[in-house]
């Protein structure tokens, strides 16, 4: 893609159906969550006033279990007749529990039934209460049933905190665009500016809105498997359903995201809110994104910031349940910079400085199932829990930027294009070499580079791991005598995934440059067939995206000849800042 400013790269006008529409969704689960708070609370009260109730003796006439049977499940309800005298008067009572409703929340029915006909057949009297002041009113038993009091919370909570959350994101969503269809209106060929804070050049981090989003998506989450915690019992202990323990998974991902939610929260408390200060606002391709980070954590000189400027790909396809989402890194490049003096008690200022090249694409927000957005993530090993932060930036280019944006001085050429570099340390603004297992070596007058097995441990534990799940799902199939197309098309795939795994582990690397030659030496453990090419016949070196992993955009080195043939001499760099580091020294050692 083009640094070219076109309509596309201007925020286009919102279509859709707005915040209206988004309230008339939420509106059914504002009333659902509503009548479930209304259960609950007439639960609690209706069990308050019965606590005062007298207690009589009553003789049970009739007694039945009634089982309503569904698509998926059974409901069970305990009906009763029953006779009691209160104040010289006789009544017949009907009502057996607090909770009238037929469910198969527990074993409530069930074990009340067994209870009551065991008093019926026995002629014995069982103990009910009675309304002293409206004697009509009877119950046998007038305890809470605790399962039913964490069900009607819990679905209170779910579908009154999605519904009444969705009525309140679309008014303040509906203030916001209002607020972005004025400045769009104010400023139309200057987008920077439809967003306050990149008009005024600071931009806060995404630390508060990422607490938030961790709360709110972990209580979402622990309310939906929760109830599991209440069938578990009766299927497991009553029934002997083994199988159903699977669903122990849901609740064990809710400890994990609990703990992931504490260490945001303890991260928010410790480090606040830090804060990127821009100038020229905005980056441009072409030229460079420069500023300061202004963070609340205080680190020694000798402790670095690792920083990481993205620029990210977002599409969203599909709709209902085929609807998904998927992110592509475009362009990243990493540095590590020391914290230059506080700028307050307790805090640390860090400077930024990135070449944005010339051949990447521009912000482009107008289309939400379609966004290119920069992002600027800053991290530091600390005591505790790690300092970490995320701002989105502005990169635009062409006419749209300001001059003093697309200008690239020689002092920022260096600082940010052109990095030092350093073999098992840094210094500002280097590139760490140790951090992707590239090992550096001077040898013959020349240099030379060598790519290890296993650099990228992370990736390849999360393939292989997920390689095994995939592996499993097909002998699953196998077992259960699917049609042999679906493992043979499955078989296909998980070969794919185990030849990624199998580079993953072994694939290993060497690149020489000395005496006006380039020799390289690739293949699985290294052992490749050995290249070497004059730097005569050598057209480019130049680095290339590479394999994504989560969010880590990895690089490669594509060599080019006078001929037109190209080959990857390096893979799976941990930057773009480090292949063109390593292409640096290879260039400089060709002469």
């Amino acid at each position: 893609m083009k640094n070219e400013i076109s309509a596309a790269s201007t925020p286009r006008a919102r279509t859709g159906p707005g915040s209206g529409c988004l309230t008339l969704f939420a509106l059914p689960f504002a009333a659902a969550g509503t009548f479930m708070l209304y259960l609950l609370i007439s639960a609690l009260w209706n069990w308050g006033g019965m606590q005062s109730w007298d207690d009589v003796p009553v003789r049970l006439i009739r007694v039945e279990l009634e089982s309503h049977r569904g698509d998926d499940s059974t409901t069970y309800s305990v009906s009763a007749d029953y006779e009691y005298h209160y104040l010289g008067e006789t009544f017949i009572g009907h009502r057996v529990g607090l909770h009238g409703e037929s469910d198969n929340i527990g074993s409530f029915h069930r074990r009340a039934y067994r209870e009551l006909t065991d008093y019926q057949r026995s002629g014995q009297t069982f103990s009910g209460f009675v309304d002293p002041e409206d004697p009509g009113h009877s119950v046998l038993y007038r305890q809470l049933r605790w399962e039913l009091i964490g069900m009607y919370t819990l679905l209170a909570l779910l579908f009154g905190g999605v519904g009444y959350g969705l009525i309140i994101g679309a008014m303040i969503g509906k203030r916001r665009i209002r607020e972005e269809d004025r400045l769009k209106a104010l400023y139309p060929d200057a987008p920077w500016k439809h967003r306050p804070d990149w008009a005024a050049g600071r931009i806060r981090s995404s630390s508060r809105a990422k607490m938030i989003g961790a709360i709110i998506f972990t209580t979402f989450w622990c309310l939906v498997s929760s109830p599991i915690l209440f069938i578990l019992p009766e299927e497991v202990l009553e029934k002997g359903n083994r199988l159903a323990l699977i669903g122990l998974l849901f609740p064990l991902v809710g400890v994990g995201m609990i703990v992931w939610s504490i260490r945001a929260v303890i991260r928010w408390r410790k480090f606040g809110e830090s804060v990127l200060v821009m100038d020229p606002v905005p980056a441009a391709v072409g030229g460079v994104l420069v500023g300061q980070v202004q963070s609340g954590v205080a680190l020694s000189p000798g402790r670095e910031f690792e920083l990481t400027l993205s620029c990210i790909h977002k599409q969203r396809s599909g709709s209902g349940k085929n609807r998904r989402t998927t992110e592509h890194v475009l362009f990243q490049d990493t540095v590590n910079v020391a914290p230059e003096s506080g700028f307050g008690a307790g805090g640390s200022t860090v400077p930024v400085s990135f070449a944005v090249p010339e051949d990447v694409p521009v912000c482009d927000l107008g289309d939400p199932d379609n966004r290119i957005f920069w992002l600027l993530d800053i991290c530091a090993d600390v005591p505790g829990v790690d300092y970490a932060a995320r701002f989105e930036v502005p990169v635009f280019g062409g006419p749209i930027a300001p001059a003093a944006a697309r200008t690239r001085t020689p002092a920022d050429r260096v600082a940010a294009s052109r990095p030092a570099f350093s073999k098992g340390r840094t210094e500002s603004g280097t590139v760490d070499l140790s951090r992707g297992g590239v090992i550096l070596g001077h040898e013959g007058g020349g240099v030379s580079f060598r790519f290890p097995a296993a650099r990228t441990k992370g990736a390849a534990l999360a393939l292989t791991f997920f390689f095994a799940l995939w592996s499993g799902f097909v002998a699953l199939m196998l077992h259960l005598e699917a049609p042999i197309l679906f493992p043979v098309l499955f078989g296909f795939f998980d070969i794919l995934i185990f030849m990624g795994v199998i580079d993953l582990w072994l694939w290993a690397g060497r690149i020489e440059a000395r005496h006006g030659r380039l020799s390289y030496q690739k293949g699985l453990l290294g052992l490749g067939r050995r290249h070497e090419i004059a730097a005569s016949q050598i057209d480019s070196l130049k680095p290339a995206r590479g394999m994504q992993s989560g969010k880590k955009l990895f690089y490669s080195i594509e060599l080019t000849t006078r001929e037109g043939q190209k080959a990857v001499i390096a893979k799976r760099l941990d930057s773009r800042r480090q292949a063109e580091g390593i292409i640096r020294r290879i260039n400089e050692s060709l002469g």
